[in-house]
């Protein structure tokens, strides 16, 4: 699942290169970009750094152009001399070259971006389904209940046994972890063990997910509550 296209790439990239050698601003254009936001610099270092590696998968002609108009900082009327071109090709070159390099820098991004998502998918259980049908509206509901977390810190699902709603919860999760707005995700399956219908205890449960919590990166169970972390063991 792609989440940017290389078109919605073409303005946050024409603000970049015109503000190449401009002190940075508070706000980048390119900060969304998981390429930049996971370097270890400041957003515009990061992404001038991004641009100048993906033009080496730019034509020669259109990366050339691109380098000298806004690196090297030379006007349009002195290239469209230096180069031997006439104005409008001056533009064409241009533009497709930002057209290439954002083709170039979405497919990176694209790229990063499935294989984090295929990491987070590791915490849930295998798909046990091809395709839902007739859940779209409860799915994209579930998907924005989730994401607006400050807002919604707990969400239910509730229904008859068999109807899906393990599916349903499965498929949103599938969603919302490639908006990587969350760390970590913990899949704890929570149902009844005995033919008689009795469930797990809610303590159980909570001991469970607690110890799962515990074993993540950057949760230091020792700074949980007390009552919350003698259930972890730690």
């Amino acid at each position: 699942m792609d989440v940017f296209a290389a078109k919605d790439l073409i303005d946050p990239l024409r603000k970049t290169l015109r503000a190449w050698h401009k002190p940075p601003q508070e706000s980048h254009p390119l900060a969304q970009l998981r390429l930049v936001s996971n370097v270890n610099a400041p957003p515009h270092a990061a992404a001038i750094a991004l641009i100048e590696s993906a033009l080496r998968a730019v034509e020669p002609q259109y990366a050339a152009l691109l380098h000298k108009r806004f690196k090297e900082d030379i006007s349009p009327k002195r290239l469209i001399i230096t180069e031997h071109i006439v104005e409008k090709t001056f533009h064409r070159w241009q533009n497709r070259g930002i057209s290439q390099l954002a083709t170039e820098i979405a497919a990176r991004e694209n790229r990063l971006r499935n294989e984090a998502a295929r990491l987070l998918e590791t915490a849930l259980e295998p798909q046990g389904y091809d395709r839902l049908f007739g859940c779209d509206d409860v799915i994209d509901k579930l998907c924005h209940q989730i994401l607006e977390a400050g807002r919604n810190p707990i969400t239910a699902v509730a229904g008859i046994g068999g109807i899906g709603k393990t599916a349903v919860v499965d498929r949103a999760t599938r969603i919302v972890l490639r908006h990587f707005q969350f760390e970590h995700v913990v899949w704890l399956r929570y149902e009844a063990p005995t033919m008689h219908g009795r469930s797990l205890s809610a303590d159980s449960a909570h001991t469970q997910l607690l110890q799962k919590l515990s074993l993540l990166p950057h949760i230091d169970a020792t700074r949980l509550p007390p009552a919350e972390r003698s259930h972890t063991g730690q």
